[in-house]
């Protein structure tokens, strides 16, 4: 009805495993990152626990997490919404250097923080996927010979 159709939100080019070491390498650093999450939980509970202690109006927690959200949003604009197209253009699009990737990475888990602790509404899955994207592609980066989707075009059709 809306003329829009149905498919990827994001246009990675076609990634083809030329040798099994790349499959075991993938899974390496899938539970490298996957490790990062740790720390997020352990600050996504800290927050919640920081904000459930204010004694003051849940509109005042919404101002001061807006806030928090603004600060953030101004110096590092690849953290505002909720990631779906800052994937794109900030990651995919963009070559930012690996100091940058790991402080959006961190800057967007504190703001996934700061949006649930604070009553705001906002998805989790998604922002997630921000954060792994900037890992991943900062690991690609410090890892000589890993081989990010992306980098290396298929083949195959």
């Amino acid at each position: 009805m809306t003329g829009h159709g149905i498919g990827a939100a994001w246009q990675f080019p076609p990634y083809v495993f030329a040798r099994w070491q790349e499959l075991v390498q993938a899974g390496l650093l899938g539970v490298a990152i996957g490790l990062c999450a740790v720390p997020f939980v352990w600050g996504l509970h800290a927050v919640k626990r920081l904000f459930a202690a204010m004694r003051v109006p849940m509109v005042v927690k919404a101002a001061l997490g807006g806030l928090v959200l603004g600060l953030v949003a101004w110096q590092l604009p690849g953290t505002r919404y909720f990631g779906e197209a800052e994937l794109q253009t900030t990651l995919l699009d963009a070559s930012p250097a690996v100091s940058m990737l790991l402080l959006l990475a961190v800057a967007k888990m504190l703001t996934i923080c700061v949006t649930l602790a604070s009553g705001w509404r906002g998805g989790i899955i998604i922002p997630c996927f921000f954060v792994g994207a900037c890992l991943g592609k900062a690991a690609a980066l410090l890892i000589p010979g890993l081989d990010p989707p992306g980098w290396r075009r298929s083949t195959c059709r």
